[in-house]
């Protein structure tokens, strides 16, 4: 068996280090988002979601089709990721329902709230989520 060290990337602290390839999360940061570094493939920190050039089209089927895509996977910090402000949660238009149904646990609603986008949710539900996210769990409409 040979404890060789190989090149490792991880995609969330998104650094490289030298690591033994049977480990199975970084040495710097814990995530289990790494992968090995393959000499004849691009650099995983190469990678642009904007568009892919010739040599990393050409190199496209050498890397695991999740590795492509793991940019759109990882929630990077922003505005919709803030949670929502009490104010905002209890300012929801609240509704009472004959036939409707909550996104978030898909039970029945008699009574419960509206986004603004329009969204219809249990009053507990949404207000567990927007503590987290302020922003509609079915469209990501902020509030």
């Amino acid at each position: 068996m040979e404890n060789i060290l190989k090149p490792i990337w991880c995609h969330a602290c998104r650094r490289e280090f030298f690591q033994s390839p049977n480990l199975i999360a970084c040495g710097i940061c814990n995530s289990e988002l790494i992968e090995q570094i393959e000499p004849n493939c691009p650099h995983p920190n190469s990678f642009r979601p904007e568009g892919i050039t010739q040599t990393y089209a050409t190199n496209f089927n050498q890397v695991p089709l999740t590795i492509h895509f793991i940019h759109f996977t990882i929630e990077l910090p922003s505005e919709t990721t803030l949670p929502a402000t009490e104010t905002q949660i209890n300012s929801l238009e609240s509704i009472e329902y004959s036939n409707s149904e909550c996104a978030i646990c898909q039970d029945s609603i008699t009574k419960g709230k509206r986004m603004p986008c329009g969204h219809d949710f249990h009053s507990q539900c949404i207000a567990k989520w927007l503590k987290m996210k302020n922003s509609c769990p079915t469209c990501r409409t902020s509030i």
